[in-house]
C-alpha cells in the first residue's frame, strides 16, 4: 500500500473517532473529504475540526515516526431550502480561504471576503 493511501485510511479512522452515526463522510477529491455535521452549530463544528486537527497532526505511517500532517478546513452552514450546490460552492470557497493562509488553517464562510 502506497503511503499516500495508508495516510487517507489513517484520516478516515480519525474522522470514524470524532464523528457520529449520525454526521456523513464524503470523499470530494484525491484528498478532499467534505464533512455533514447533523444539528451542530458552528460553534460545535468548530470545536469538532480542532479535535480532528488535534489527532492528524499525531498520526504515523511508520511506528514512532510522526509525519508532518495537517487538517485545511472551509466550513459553511445550512441555511434551510438551500441547494447542495449553494452549500457546496460556500464551503469550498471556505476551503480555498483557508487553503491561502497556508496549511492547517480553519476559515468559516461567514468570515470570507
Amino acid at each position: 500500500m502506497s503511503q499516500g493511501n495508508k495516510a487517507l485510511k489513517l484520516y478516515v479512522g480519525v474522522l470514524n473517532k470524532v464523528l457520529r452515526r449520525t454526521d456523513t463522510i464524503a470523499r470530494l477529491g484525491s484528498d478532499k473529504f467534505g464533512l455533514i455535521l447533523s444539528d451542530t452549530s458552528e460553534k460545535e463544528s468548530v470545536l469538532v475540526f480542532k479535535q480532528i486537527s488535534k489527532l492528524v497532526s499525531r498520526l504515523r505511517l511508520v511506528k514512532k515516526q510522526i509525519f508532518n500532517s495537517t487538517n485545511t478546513v472551509g466550513l459553511a452552514g445550512y441555511y434551510g431550502g438551500e441547494s447542495a450546490e449553494v452549500l457546496l460552492r460556500r464551503a469550498e470557497s471556505a476551503l480555498h480561504a483557508s487553503m491561502r493562509k497556508g496549511k492547517g488553517n480553519f476559515t468559516v464562510f461567514d468570515s470570507v471576503r
